[in-house]
């Protein structure tokens, strides 16, 4: 019971921190790749939207995360290990029907009733591919000290100045166009050239992008079942909770725990792709041609097909040594 109750509390710790991670960086790095230093204000009715579709994703994957975690917290525990995975089950059955049934902001905003007033500011750098601008000062439409580059490509393509770095002391900004204008050497610049973005600060690594979207296809089907049949969805939840849980199989499946761990990661990230592929609705009708039963619910099909799953891997682990065994296989007893 201790060991019970050591897991689940591990897993909410882990469950809420991976989770926070997982949203703060999303949020951080939709922020620095869409703000735009040149417009009058942060564009958050646009950014809003795509912050809340990465919500539910961050709960799943959070989700399935904090449980391997969990696994792995347990192989340092002593007693027998089925109370232990009987809570890490209920809780991860319970925060992914959590993730299914978070409450959903409208994705699509109304549009703001006048768009931001963009104009060059002065003491940040407004850049893309092509071009780069510094303004030191403005005084209206005076700009002061402005530092200007332009790449190598954009001189084949532009008459309106050399590539490279140039320095000019005054230009003046025409708001009615949104043209930056240079007198010496002569050449101008539309202000709708220079953007913010996209340009990222924060990039999540490329594997846990992958699983990101791969959590995304695997939420969005869930989603759409419990909206239409809200026990199909849990019993489908659960089943994939039981097997994520059975994944205690791949964490002691040698007596070497680090190879176990590098196991486990390649497990979850073929786990992750496969499951969108085991909810996709054509495969489902397919499968659901081929069933011995007639007239067999199609919502319940998912949930048999990862029950199988889950079983198999459960009896894989009952007929496996025991825990106590592989313990002292690890620590040559």
């Amino acid at each position: 019971m201790k060991s019970g109750l050591a897991v689940a509390l591990y897993y909410l710790g882990a469950f809420l921190a991976l989770v926070l991670l997982i949203s703060g960086v999303h949020g951080m790095a939709l922020w620095s790749r869409f703000y735009d230093q040149a417009a009058g204000g942060l564009p958050f009715a646009a950014l809003l939207p795509l912050i809340m579709r990465g919500i539910r994703p961050a709960l799943v994957l959070g989700a399935v995360a904090a449980a391997f975690l969990s696994l792995f917290r347990l192989l340092r525990l002593s007693g027998p290990p089925a109370v232990a995975l009987s809570f890490l089950w209920v809780l991860l059955a319970a925060s992914l029907l959590v993730a299914v049934a978070a409450v959903e902001l409208p994705l699509q905003l109304p549009p703001p009733a006048s768009e931001p007033v963009r104009a060059p500011a002065a003491g940040v750098l407004l850049r893309s591919p092509q071009v780069a601008l510094y303004v030191g000062r403005r005084e209206g439409t005076q700009l002061r000290d402005v530092l200007l580059w332009r790449a190598s490509a954009a001189q084949a393509g532009s008459r309106n100045g050399a590539a490279g770095f140039s320095v000019h002391p005054r230009a003046s900004y025409d708001p009615i166009i949104g043209a930056i204008q240079f007198s010496s050497p002569p050449g101008t610049v539309m202000l709708s050239d220079l953007q913010g973005g996209p340009w990222t600060i924060v990039e999540p690594p490329q594997l846990v992008s992958g699983m990101l979207n791969d959590a995304r296809r695997t939420a969005a089907p869930l989603t759409g079942l419990a909206r239409t049949d809200r026990l199909a969805a849990v019993l489908t939840v659960a089943a994939l909770a039981l097997i994520i849980v059975m994944s205690w199989v791949i964490v002691r499946l040698t007596r070497w725990p680090l190879f176990n761990a590098i196991l486990a990661i390649g497990w979850l990230r073929l786990l992750l792709y496969l499951l969108p592929v085991s909810l996709d609705q054509t495969m489902l009708q397919a499968l659901g041609r081929l069933m011995p039963l007639a007239n067999f619910p199609l919502s319940y099909l998912p949930a048999l097909l990862l029950a199988a799953v889950g079983l198999l891997l459960l009896v894989v682990s009952v007929v496996m040594p025991s825990f106590s065994h592989w313990k002292r296989e690890v620590n040559g007893g």
